[in-house]
């Protein structure tokens, strides 16, 4: 691998086939560059329409497109009025042009260029993708009226509400508490999916196995906590009046060893702890635990704080944690498998994309039986591109482009960009690894 700064005579001598990668910082003239490396391939007798050029916003294809048409047109009048300009790499190229005795047919090349700019291939990593996918439908795979969805949030909010209610409806009043604990409401549930959602499969650590089988786990519980419920019916009196009159305790308003918040919570374990059947422990449940009573002691010290029953609490108390994590991870990871399986035979039926499914589909594609056929046509169609804001290609965007060009010795391919400015930089990622 070897490095060079961009200047005149680097630029002259790029090579516009093979993989290449240019740096350039914002300032630095990276339109500018992108401009005459296009140009450059038009002097070397390519068309307008083989040039893929691919950024990330339409607004970017519009500058781009009227940047690069602009230079086209500058070195065609240059060329055929025979006049000098002090912009270097014009300099060089035009008197590079004319010691090849190559004027008259790249005026031809030029004019015929600037004609034909509609035609430039000039897109977002989305339109080229709906692109090649429909236009080269028999070798993608795609059928052929795909309507692209520009907002597929509501097709993802109903998914997952048919998820909440085929698991969390049926369970029996004790599973569906802990369902509710575990999850919090449909809407609270929903912001922690959002992450996982979206055509790309995700994998969530720590595994936890399946819903149901997490769930099952709560029986085990059971026992303890009937045992916990008949100590408290026998001896609850003298372990409340522990709590109450103990003087190891804090008491300061926002302890929940406050006398109000203490005789509040020894209430609701009461009604707990008389219940049928034990239901998950309320969050009033923490004051009985011995992690609770440690982190809110004062330094005098009081042996009947050690009591056995506050020690159970406390393995409850972790067990059921435990429990609620990997209930929380099983859940998550489910109802995105499910929303997403939802999503597609939605999206199959209604003949839908979204902008996402336009690269995941792209990306499929091309490793399907007929993608060595789908990649021959694209790199017919685009013997060369050029990928800008390349700091902000993602895996599925960067696989598509590496599978069309890598290692195709007649093809080149260009990326550029400033990995200072690269989202994944800003939310702490090192985009250099």
């Amino acid at each position: 691998m070897s490095y060079a700064t961009l200047e005149t005579d680097a630029v002259l001598g790029f090579p516009l086939t093979g993989i290449e990668l240019i740096e350039a910082s914002a300032g630095t003239g990276k339109t500018y560059t992108i401009a005459n490396l296009y140009l450059r391939h038009i002097v070397a007798g390519r068309k307008v329409g083989e040039v893929l050029v691919v950024t990330f916003t339409i607004a970017a294809t519009d500058e781009l497109r009227g940047r690069i048409r602009a230079r086209l047109f500058e070195t065609l009048v240059l060329l055929e009025r025979g006049r000098e300009t002090k912009d270097a790499f014009l300099s060089a190229l035009i008197e590079r042009i004319r010691e090849q005795g190559e004027q008259d047919r790249i005026i031809k090349r030029l004019r015929l260029a600037v004609r034909s700019m509609d035609e430039a291939a000039v897109y977002t990593i989305h339109s080229f993708c709906q692109r090649a996918l429909t236009e080269l439908a028999f070798n993608s795979g795609q059928q052929f009226q795909m309507e692209v969805l520009t907002d597929d949030r509501d097709l993802w909010r109903q998914a997952v509400q048919d998820w909440w209610r085929r698991k969390g409806y049926p369970l029996d009043s004790a599973r569906s508490r802990l369902f509710s604990a575990s999850l919090g409401g449909l809407d609270s549930f929903r912001k922690l999916l959002q992450p996982l959602l979206g055509p790309q499969q995700k994998r969530l650590l720590p595994e936890a196995g399946e819903l149901d089988s997490v769930l099952a786990r709560y029986d085990g519980m059971t026992p303890g906590l009937k045992a916990l419920a008949e100590d408290w019916r026998e001896d609850g009196e003298r372990l409340k009046r522990i709590l109450l009159q103990t003087k190891a305790l804090s008491r300061a308003q926002k302890s929940p060893y406050h006398r109000d918040k203490l005789a509040l919570a020894l209430t609701v374990l009461d009604s707990w702890f008389d219940a049928d059947e034990p239901a998950p422990p309320p969050d009033a449940f923490e004051v009985l635990t011995t992690n609770c009573i440690e982190t809110n002691k004062l330094t005098k010290p009081d042996p009947e704080l050690d009591d056995d029953f506050f020690l159970q609490c406390d393995q409850v108390r972790q067990e059921l944690a435990h429990l609620q994590r990997d209930l929380r991870t099983a859940a998550l990871s489910e109802a995105a498998a499910f929303a997403r399986g939802e999503v597609r035979e939605a999206k199959q039926q209604a003949q839908l994309l979204s902008f996402d499914d336009l690269l995941t589909e792209m990306r499929d594609a091309l490793t399907r039986e007929n993608g060595n056929a789908l990649a021959d046509s694209v790199r017919e169609q685009f013997p060369v591109a050029m990928i800008d804001e390349f700091q902000d290609t993602d895996p599925v965007q960067y696989g598509i482009f590496r599978r069309l060009y890598l290692d195709q010795p007649d093809c080149g391919l260009i990326m550029i960009g400033d990995p200072k400015q690269a989202i994944y930089s800003f939310r702490g990622g090192d985009i250099f690894t």
